[in-house]
């Protein structure tokens, strides 16, 4: 441009730089292909350095445009599709992007964010810089945004708010797995040839380019002279600023928007200068005739003499810089100096520039601009135009709720209405200022220290990215203070409006006037040794999930409240974990409830365990919760490479509270295993996993508590630090943990392979995938237990390979579950198949992996890491076929495929074998050991325990079957629906081998079923009188210390036969004692649901006697208003089994929900076969026609439900029990919150989710037996 060669501008800009107390500045222009460049003054006064056109400057928010084109280039990337400007944000940054309002959080978009229309003010005064102990970064400003109030309802209205453009740098990161200053190397800044050009100070000095950057000047009035700062990295302001260019380098990328230079398309140009918000033109503006300034992406826009401009500003302590573009005259600028009068200078000579490159201009433009023209008046008007219908419609709707502020500036203080915060009377002579002194947290601002220093209360926010001081001034008789605040450079002061909240002469709260667009005061709450009171609604949350489906990595959380435990669920790619944090409530038993942290990991079912106690205070005293923060709400990931290791570490952290002074006395970290072992048993260390345990001090005033597995590969690790509290110090002494009252942030990890979990939607199929919008809970519970090699069994206890329960539970799912390749089905066939015994077809039970697996092998003198398989039950073998039935029946296409494939990759013992090979040893041993009782109906011949062994069917506690080693469930039910399912396999091409051992199964399976079926139910039938029963009930009532209530022994006459109650005995003693346990039970559930008996007397006694221990209330039959009681020993006439089945064993008196859920689905399906339209033959059931039988039965269905519907809260968790008195009758209780029965250290915790209790996705209430 000619203009820089003359003497009169060279003089103009001096004379402007000097009355604006600028030191230095660049200038460049472009005009179509032509561009010059001048510089002016000094990038350093101490140093007399000179000012160049390659001089580097901090361009602050002119750093916005870039941030836009770089959205823009990822919008175009067809590698990217989900990333569009439409696109919402919540779902492109699932768990990080959440609004403090849920509608908001629905609704935001990317060009929300880019459009500043978001409703979110600056809450400049929020974010943590690289002073503080914990500075933020973008992932963390993204996350904070649920702590901060909006100003307004998102597309209202232009809110300039810096910290969005973060959040789109936050987004870039994670849609493409680079650093954002990486993308923008590549995409941006190699392409446009911006070689000196970085993001942050420190990587220009990585470069060698730290001797071109310009110091930044602040002029003191004191000494009329100029202060120097050094450009400081901000890196939780990417986006919104921190670019450093020089006036060479940034007017290349004004070049390419103008000529549509590579990477600047025609689509991401249009998408760049489209209008998105606007808002009123100021002074200098509207004397040009231009009543709106619209905001397009990262850049105003206007209008001057029918030419559409272009430009941002940016304005930052010590240095100021600002752009411009008119695309139809192809022309553009840029102004970049060292310090804040910079914007000052390049306004004027904007002007002037404008002026002189639009002056030959003044009638309309030429056809070949006159497109661009019209398209953007025509955008403008549009905006302008549905702005107002916006702001219309806010009035009455979307804004109602939320009535913005005027904006009234800071020094002027807030609108009346703020001070209406609820205190006391008592004046400010009555508190002494060390009163107001103390550490005050708001979960967005984080802590606030106000102390005394000379003779003022004083805040110290320099940890702050806009750091500040304050001294608060009294104002009269009352709690308000003016604030008086200085930034951290000294550079001048504002005022704010500060008011104090008392609580029974104690000050509690602290409001400040913060954030000038928000209607109330930003309030932070005092934390003491003794109390803590915080921001409940904004800290805590009862029930809360996220999920997303288009993210390359998507997060489900979930937070499940089942007093006094308290369950957070974290899964993304990286890793899977369950956080349990237990606090006593106030009637809970302390013998059994302690304040306690627990994490567990589906990963080599692997976890971390510490006890707290109270230092000083009695026992209960000391509460624990997890509060939401910038780390996640409340969980964030943990993910870190580590050159040592060949997996990453990979865990949680988030942040806990404690309200008084704690020690950490017991920390457990390696194997959930170890971790039952101490909390189920007699809470007795092992030490060989104790001793290797490691407690130290750690940086921020924490301690690391670490282990080395036995593998002495895998190391876990929790780290326990002060959050926002640089003066909390944490002690160690002897192995105990001592700090004090306050926030604290746990971050746990270890390195271990992971497991590949399967989304919603991978484990439900087709057919149910509107479950995951009806029943979004239970479907991300069930996905957290779904991987593409096994299902789990539950959490926090059981987050492994457990036969039985997958299978069960894969029963009663089948309709909803996914099915085919890689699908939730076969991934339990399969897991079951692989870990099946060779030597003798049993299917295992349990695995033991991880570092259990190691301590086991070490205990049997093997230095191995080799995963451990049992096999002690006898129910699990007979599950396998039933479900390879059910399975090949409706898909015989998979046989091959899943029977082909080769054994041997977890269970190293199958190599060498098949699936197929596995599943035909696994049937043999069920075809010979049926074989006796075929031949011979009596006890003796029936299928019993291992020997050995304690347990072996599904009550597997140690007195869950009274001693009894011939169950009734494996006998009556399992063998005969296993044998007849081997019949229909064998018909299967390809199931099992066609030698001369099968060629005749299908025949002799099938009628060995059927002698099962009808000859062992009356080997476990009993009756007793109505009148016995009676007396036993009173007994009953009499010994037992749990239940005082009615005996409902009227019930019995009114749901029994002939004055006789039948019933069936949970289990035989023995061959040589064959002793009916008289226990009333649910496990005839099994037969109902596996079995369509045609032994017409049998089944309608057997249904009869079921339905009505169902209509019975408790104790005379099974019903509870919780629920069905898996066992009721009333009627045993025992006191050793009245002892041994408390409503606090884990398989006594108590309620399973899938035990619920088998009981409703069998008695549906033996209902159904009452229905014409179910009957394939002309065979209708003889307890059809009874009505007395088919109306009990009924009514049992519906008397079940109604139950079922009436707890349909606590239906997903493994086991609950109730309590009962005189007084209140029946209330619920969490069975590990209840004493132990007789006998045992310890109760049973209950899981909060168990995989076969969220079966209720696929068992539903049948209208037609309504």
């Amino acid at each position: 441009m000619e203009l820089f060669n003359s003497p009169d501008f060279h003089h103009h800009v001096e004379t402007l730089m000097k009355q604006n107390r600028v030191p230095g500045l660049s200038i460049a222009t472009v005009q179509g292909d032509d561009v010059k460049s001048i510089a002016f003054g000094l990038s350093s006064v101490q140093n007399q350095t000179p000012c160049t056109a390659d001089t580097l400057f901090d361009i602050a928010s002119s750093s916005k445009s870039l941030t836009a084109v770089a959205i823009a280039l990822l919008v175009d990337d067809k590698n990217s599709p989900q990333v569009q400007y439409d696109a919402i944000m919540s779902e492109l940054l699932p768990d990080d992007f959440v609004l403090s309002d849920d509608s908001h959080t629905k609704v935001v978009t990317i060009d929300d964010l880019l459009g500043h229309r978001t409703g979110m003010p600056g809450h400049d005064d929020s974010y943590m810089g690289l002073r503080a102990a914990r500075p933020d970064n973008p992932r963390s400003i993204t996350r904070n945004l649920r702590n901060l109030a909006p100003a307004a309802a998102p597309g209202l209205r232009y809110i300039y708010c810096n910290m969005m453009y973060t959040v789109l740098t936050h987004l870039i990161e994670v849609q493409t797995k680079q650093s954002f200053g990486k993308f923008l190397q590549d995409r941006v800044f190699d392409p446009l040839g911006m070689s000196s050009s970085n993001l942050q100070p420190e990587n220009a000095k990585a470069r060698g380019q730290g001797y071109r950057l310009a110091k930044g000047h602040i002029w003191d009035k004191k000494t009329s002279s100029f202060r120097e700062i050094e450009p400081a990295d901000c890196p939780e302001s990417q986006g919104a600023g921190s670019i450093i260019t020089s006036a060479n380098d940034f007017i290349k990328w004004i070049k390419a928007i103008l000529n549509r230079e590579d990477p600047i398309n025609e689509d991401i140009y249009q998408g760049l200068i489209r209008p998105r918000s606007s808002r009123p033109a100021k002074n200098r503006h509207k004397k040009e005739n231009t009543d709106r300034i619209f905001y397009a992406a990262g850049m105003d826009s206007y209008w001057h003499r029918d030419h559409a401009v272009f430009g941002h500003s940016g304005d930052i302590t010590g240095f100021g810089s600002r752009f411009v573009f008119l695309p139809d005259l192809k022309f553009g600028a840029v102004v970049m100096g060292n310090s804040s009068g910079t914007n000052s200078v390049a306004a004027q000579l904007f002007r002037e520039l404008i002026e002189h490159v639009t002056s030959p201009y003044h009638d309309p433009p030429s056809p070949k601009h006159g497109n661009l023209d019209n398209q953007g008046r025509n955008q403008h008007e549009a905006l302008t135009q549905t702005n107002a219908k916006q702001r219309d419609k806010g009035k009455g709707t979307a804004d109602k709720t939320r009535k913005a502020s005027k904006g009234t500036p800071r020094e002027t203080g807030k609108t009346s209405n703020r001070n209406n915060l609820p205190t006391e009377t008592t004046k400010k002579q009555d508190l002494e200022l060390v009163s107001y002194t103390g550490n005050y947290w708001n979960p967005g601002y984080r802590n606030m220290k106000v102390e005394v220093k000379a003779d003022q209360l004083f805040i110290d926010a320099t940890d702050r990215s806009m750091g500040f001081t304050a001294c608060l001034e009294h104002q009269g008789d009352g709690l308000l203070f003016d604030t008086h605040v200085r930034d951290a450079f000294d550079t001048g002061a504002e005022i704010l409006r500060t008011k104090f909240v008392i609580d029974n002469g104690t000050v509690v709260r602290m409001g400040m006037d913060l954030e000038p667009l928000v209607n109330d005061l930003i309030e932070t709450s005092i934390f003491q040794s003794s109390m803590m009171t915080l921001l409940v609604a904004a800290l805590l949350a009862v029930l809360k999930f996220t999920v997303a489906s288009s993210n390359s990595c998507p997060v489900i959380t979930q937070q499940l409240s089942d007093p006094p435990y308290e369950n957070y669920f974290y899964s993304d790619c990286n890793t899977d974990a369950q956080v349990v944090v237990t606090s006593p409530l106030p009637d809970s038993n302390l013998s059994i409830i302690g304040p306690r942290l627990i994490v567990a990991w589906p990963a080599g079912n692997s976890g971390i365990c510490t006890f707290f106690q109270p230092q000083s205070e009695k026992n209960g005293t000391l509460a624990v919760e997890l509060v939401n923060s910038t780390l996640g709400s409340p969980l964030g990931v943990i993910n870190r490479e580590d050159k040592d290791s060949e997996y990453p570490f990979v865990g949680v952290e988030g942040v806990l509270s404690f309200n008084t002074s704690a020690n950490l006395t017991v920390a457990i970290l390696g194997s959930i295993r170890n971790i039952r072992d101490f909390t189920e048993g007699p809470s007795i260390l092992n030490p060989t996993i104790q001793n290797a345990t490691n407690i130290t001090s750690a940086k921020n005033g924490g301690v690391l508590v670490s282990r080395l597995w036995l593998d002495n590969i895998t190391t876990t690790n929790l780290v326990l630090e002060p959050w926002e509290n640089k003066d909390s110090i944490m002690t160690i002494d002897n192995g105990t943990v001592s700090f004090g009252a306050g926030f604290y942030r746990f971050s746990t990890s270890f390195n271990y392979p992971q497991l590949k979990q399967l989304s919603p939607q991978q484990v439900i199929n087709n057919q149910s995938r509107s479950l995951t919008k009806q029943e979004p809970s239970q479907v991300r519970s069930l996905s957290f237990f779904s991987y593409t090699d096994k299902l789990l069994a539950g959490g926090w206890r059981f987050l492994t390979y457990f036969g039985r329960d997958t299978m069960i539970a894969a029963l009663l799912l089948e309709p909803v579950l996914s099915a085919g390749n890689n699908s939730a089905l076969e991934a339990v066939i399969g897991a079951v198949l692989e870990r099946i015994n060779r030597t003798d077809g049993s299917v295992c039970h349990e695995e033991t992996i991880g570092d259990y697996a190691t301590l086991l092998n070490l205990q049997k003198g093997i230095m191995s890491t080799a995963p451990g398989f049992t096999y002690p039950m006898i129910d699990t073998d007979y599950f396998l076929p039933v479900l390879m039935d059910r399975y090949f029946s409706a898909l015989p296409s998979r046989v091959k495929p899943l029977l082909s494939t080769k054994a041997g990759d977890v269970d190293v013992e199958n190599r060498k074998l098949t699936w197929g090979n596995l599943s035909y040893i696994n049937a043999q041993k069920i075809m010979n050991i049926t074989e006796a009782f075929e031949k011979d109906q009596s006890v003796k011949n029936l299928i019993q325990l291992k020997k050995g062994e304690l347990v072996g069917q599904w009550r597997d506690s140690s007195y869950g079957l009274a001693n009894g080693r011939i169950p009734f469930d494996v006998n009556c039910a399992l063998v005969p629906a296993a044998l007849y399912a081997i019949s229909n396999l064998a018909k299967v091409p390809d199931v099992y081998p066609n030698n001369s051992v099968t060629k005749d199964w299908e025949t002799i399976a099938a009628k060995r079923a059927k002698v099962w079926e009808d000859n062992t139910l009356p080997l476990f039938q009993y009756n007793v009188s109505v009148d016995t029963a009676e007396s036993r009930l009173d007994d009953y009532v009499d010994m037992n210390t749990f239940y005082d209530g009615p005996t409902h022994a009227d019930s019995l006459a009114n749901y029994s036969s002939s004055g006789r109650v039948v019933d069936y005995a949970i289990a035989i003693n023995t061959t040589a004692k064959p002793d009916k346990i008289a226990i009333t039970h649910t496990d005839t559930a099994f037969r109902l649901f596996l079995l369509n008996s045609t032994n017409d007397e049998q089944l309608t006694t057997f249904l009869n006697a079921t339905a009505s221990a169902i209509l019975r209330p408790f104790p005379a039959g099974l019903s509870t208003p919780y629920g069905i009681v898996v066992a009721n020993p009333a009627l045993a006439d025992n006191k050793e089994i009245t002892a041994g089945f408390t409503n606090s064993a884990y398989h006594g008196t108590v309620i399973w929900s899938w035990q619920l859920a088998l009981m409703a689905k069998g008695l549906e399906r033996q209902l159904a076969r009452c229905l014409s339209s179910a009957n394939e033959s002309d065979y209708t059931p003889a307890f059809c026609k009874n009505d007395g039988v088919h109306t009990a039965l009924i009514r049992a269905y519906n008397h079940l439900w109604d139950i079922i519907d009436d707890n349909s809260d606590r239906l997903q968790s493994e086991v609950w029990s109730w309590s009962y008195s005189s007084k209140g009758g029946y209330k619920f209780a969490p069975l590990g919150t209840l004493p132990p029965p007789p006998g045992l250290g310890s109760g049973t915790e209950s899981n909060v989710r168990q995989l076969w209790s969220l079966t209720f996705l696929a068992v539903k209430r049948n209208k037609d037996f309504a």
